[in-house]
């Protein structure tokens, strides 16, 4: 059955903008996103508590490390539904539906202006070259950044992932002990691959694309983001059948 909607007015479209938040009357929210490779800042979800889990629930796009000539463009990460303490969700179903026309009316348009030039060192969003099927070590695919990290963490010696990954893929045991120390994480979807995360601190969440200098890069990635908040009354499992349900209620 579907979930009572909230009572509360909410905003009356999806804001696309770099930056989004989990609201405090929230345990559990969807986020859309699309990441652009050539923006250095990348995109941000603040008010995480300790104890949230980030979950990665789809991630698709190919991007360019190099000689790439795009003009730099951010990304957005927009709230596209949640569910509330009060087991309502964020949005009404008409408006819902209305802002997944929005976002993905949005996506289409940032990941056309952005696929301009994807032509050499491509990587898709967990790291892969589709051509030679090999994992890049030091650049591409998408890196998490938990609160822990305090900000965003870029491609240097300490942060590239160990040998290994170039064949078997960014499993947790090809993360550097800098990466470990900060609580960041690379999505991978093989077996033992890492797709969610449990933050350790307080404060934002960083994602963006895996590199150093951005100023070549060209592509973006797509990102479908579940953030739950567990608790005694639900658990993250929980949480996200019912995240999950409520889109289901609200499908175009």
């Amino acid at each position: 059955s579907a979930l009572p909607h909230s009572t509360f007015e909410r905003a009356t479209g999806a804001e696309f903008t770099a930056s989004s938040f989990f609201p405090d009357d929230a345990q559990a929210m969807t986020y859309r996103c699309v990441a652009s490779a050539n923006d250095v800042i990348g995109l941000t979800i603040d008010n995480l508590q300790k104890g949230d889990i980030v979950q990665i629930e789809s991630l698709s796009g190919i991007a360019s490390f190099q000689s790439a000539d795009v003009e730099t463009t951010a990304g957005f990460v927009a709230i596209a539904n949640g569910i509330l303490k009060n087991n309502t969700t964020y949005y009404e179903p008409d408006q819902a539906k209305a802002i997944s026309r929005d976002i993905a009316d949005q996506t289409g348009a940032l990941v056309e202006k952005l696929s301009k030039d994807v032509k050499h060192k491509r990587r898709d969003g967990f790291g892969q070259d589709p051509t030679s099927s090999d994992y890049a070590k030091e650049e591409g695919g998408i890196i998490m950044c938990m609160p822990t990290s305090h900000g965003a963490v870029y491609a240097t010696g300490d942060t590239f992932l160990l040998s290994g990954s170039k064949k078997e893929g960014r499993l947790p045991k090809y993360f550097s002990e800098k990466i470990k120390s900060l609580n960041c994480w690379f999505p991978c979807r093989l077996n033992d691959g890492k797709m969610k995360k449990k933050a350790k601190s307080k404060g934002q969440l960083h994602i963006l694309a895996f590199d150093q200098d951005f100023d070549n890069n060209s592509g973006s990635y797509t990102m479908k983001i579940i953030i739950t908040r567990p608790s005694e009354k639900h658990d993250h499992a929980e949480l996200v059948q019912m995240l999950k349900d409520a889109e289901h209620d609200t499908m175009v």
